[in-house]
């Protein structure tokens, strides 16, 4: 996961479908608004052979979670859904990250894509998909 190391920020301009993909995925007006036109950064440090990712956003409050590949963990949204995740590489700079809670009916899954200084991911659930940018500072 090394490729992901560093803080990265989000690059809004670059975003692709995020309000109608929020929208199709039942998330409330006001929650897709405060989405989409939030700042954030995606921060990954090595922690004792794992990663510490910390995902601020403007307007929410910061999460931080220690990751290891292939080892599922449990992280809760700010909105109170608990949900198992699980990261696998597939490739050079290439993440997978498998987010799911049977009980609520939520999947999705998370595409990380490292090239140089950008970091592209790509997001789909239930049909639809979005796309946003962040670029290492």
């Amino acid at each position: 996961m090394e490729a992901l190391h560093g803080k990265w920020k989000l690059d809004k301009s670059k975003n692709i479908n995020v309000e109608e993909f929020l929208t199709a995925q039942g998330y409330p007006q006001d929650l897709v608004a405060q989405v989409s036109s939030a700042d954030g950064t995606f921060e990954a440090t090595p922690d004792n052979g794992k990663t510490r990712v910390v995902i601020t956003s403007s307007g929410r409050p910061s999460t931080s979670h220690l990751v290891a590949v292939d080892e599922p963990f449990q992280l809760s949204t700010p909105e109170g859904i608990v949900l198992t995740c699980k990261c696998t590489v597939e490739g050079d700079g290439r993440f997978r990250e498998h987010y799911s809670n049977p009980a609520q009916g939520v999947e999705f899954t998370t595409i990380r894509e490292v090239k140089g200084k950008t970091m592209k991911t790509e997001t789909t659930a239930k049909g639809g998909r979005m796309t946003q940018v962040f670029n290492k500072v």
